[in-house]
C-alpha cells in the first residue's frame, strides 16, 4: 500500500527495513503462543482455566510493554547496529510500528481463547474487522490526494498509524467479548496506564529528532524505568512462582 500511494520508491523500502526492530516483539509472542496454546487446552477445570489465562495475560502484557518501551527507548541505536547506514532514517517508523506489535501480540493472546472455545469464526470476522479497518485508514492517511479530495498525505507513517490503529480495535473487541468464553481478569487500570506510558513514547520518541541527545536520553530513561516499575511487581511474582514450582 505504501508503495502504490508513495511516489518515492525509497520511502517503501525504509518502512519495510523498519519492520525488523518490532519483530523482536514478534519472536516473543510466538514462544508464547506455543506455551499457552497447549497448557490452556489442558486445563479441563473452568476455575483453573480462569487463573491460567488471568495470570499469564498479566505476565506476558507487562512484558509486552517493558519490551516495546526498551525498543523504543533504543531504537535509533538497533537500527544503526541492525541496519545499512543508509537506511538510519527508518527510525522514525519504528516506534509506532513497535505500537502495532505490541497490540498485535495482545490480539494473539486474547484470540486464543476463540482457539480454546473452538470459535474460530469469531475469530476470524474479528481479524477481518482489523483488515478492513487497516485498508480504510491506508486509503485515508497515507496519500496526499485521493479522487480530488485532500488528505493528510502522512506517507508510510500513515500506514504504521493505520496498523497501529487497527490492531488496537481488534484488541478492544476481543477483549470485550473473549469474557463470554473464558472469564479472566484484565487489570484495566494498569493496562490503560501502559497503553498511556506506551503512547506518550511513541510520540516523544517519533518528535524528539532535532532534541538535544541528553534530554532524549533522560526522558527514554524515564519512560523506561516508569514501565519496569510498573509491571516489576506482576514480573518477578510470576517468575519466583514458576521457578519453585520447578524445584517441587
Amino acid at each position: 500500500m505504501v508503495r502504490f500511494f508513495v511516489e518515492d520508491p525509497s520511502i517503501a523500502d525504509y518502512y519495510s527495513a523498519a519492520y525488523k526492530i518490532p519483530t523482536l516483539v514478534t519472536l516473543l509472542c510466538t514462544v508464547f503462543s506455543q506455551a499457552w496454546s497447549y497448557s490452556s487446552v489442558a486445563e479441563s477445570d473452568e476455575k483453573e482455566r480462569s487463573s491460567f489465562f488471568s495470570g499469564v495475560f498479566s505476565f506476558y502484557a507487562g512484558l509486552l510493554f517493558v519490551m516495546g518501551a526498551f525498543i523504543m527507548a533504543f531504537c535509533k541505536i538497533l537500527t544503526a547496529v541492525m541496519m545499512d547506514p543508509s537506511y538510519y532514517t527508518a527510525w522514525e517508523y519504528i516506534p509506532v510500528l513497535v505500537g502495532a506489535t505490541v497490540f498485535s501480540a495482545l490480539v494473539t493472546f486474547v484470540g486464543s481463547v476463540y482457539t480454546v472455545r473452538m470459535k474460530s469464526t469469531f475469530s476470524m470476522w474479528t481479524a477481518m474487522l482489523g483488515a478492513g479497518l487497516d485498508v480504510l485508514l491506508n486509503f485515508l492517511l497515507i496519500p496526499k490526494e485521493l479522487f480530488g479530495i485532500a488528505l493528510p498525505g502522512l506517507g508510510a507513517m500513515g500506514a504504521a498509524i493505520a496498523t497501529l490503529i487497527s490492531y488496537a480495535t481488534v484488541f478492544v473487541v476481543r477483549a470485550l467479548t473473549a469474557g463470554k468464553y473464558v472469564r479472566f481478569k484484565i487489570e484495566v487500570p494498569l493496562l490503560l496506564t501502559n497503553v498511556a506510558l506506551l503512547a506518550g513514547q511513541i510520540v516523544f520518541t517519533t518528535l524528539s529528532g532535532g532534541m538535544a541527545p541528553l534530554l532524549q536520553i533522560g526522558v527514554q530513561a524515564a519512560f523506561l524505568a516508569v514501565t519496569v516499575v510498573l509491571n516489576g511487581r506482576v514480573l518477578v511474582a510470576k517468575i519466583k512462582g514458576f521457578l519453585n514450582r520447578k524445584k517441587d
